[in-house]
Order: C-alpha cells, then sequence, then structure tokens
C-alpha cells in the first residue's frame, strides 16, 4: 500500500513538473517536494515568487494520493469481510 502512495505521488510531481516546464516555469521545479533532486530553502534566502503556491499545490495532491490510498485500503477490508 505505501509503494502505491509513493509511486503515485512520484507520478503527480513528474506531471506537475512537465506542467510547470510548458507553463515555462522552470525556475520552480526543484522546489516541487518527494523528488530526488529538491532545493532545501537556504536561511536569509527569499524563494522565488509563487513558491508558496506550489508547495501548497503539493500538500494537496498528496493529500489527495492518501486519501485515495486510504479509500482503497478500506475498500479492501470490506471485500475482506
Amino acid at each position: 500500500m505505501i509503494s502505491e502512495i509513493k509511486e503515485n505521488i512520484d507520478y503527480l510531481m513528474k506531471c506537475l513538473a512537465e506542467v510547470l516546464e510548458e507553463a515555462d516555469e522552470n525556475h520552480l521545479i526543484p522546489y516541487l517536494l518527494f523528488q530526488d533532486r529538491q532545493v532545501l530553502p537556504e536561511p536569509n534566502k527569499v524563494p522565488p515568487p509563487k513558491t508558496a503556491k506550489l508547495l501548497s499545490l503539493c500538500f494537496h495532491l498528496l493529500n489527495m494520493v492518501e486519501e485515495n490510498g486510504a479509500a482503497q485500503y478500506r475498500r479492501s477490508i470490506r471485500n475482506m469481510s
């Protein structure tokens, strides 16, 4: 179940990176969460504009993936009964 959640969030982050590339917002891609090339914030450095919106979107996607995983788990438990 956890590996499926990881696969789903990786897939969505990859898709979001593609959208950012197509929107010519490449400078935001390193700020995507849950990826190998994630940038850690530097002290006293202001992140690019739109970073807060990007992080909010990342956490929203994570929440959707987790809710989907929980629903699938509940469904599998119900089907066992």
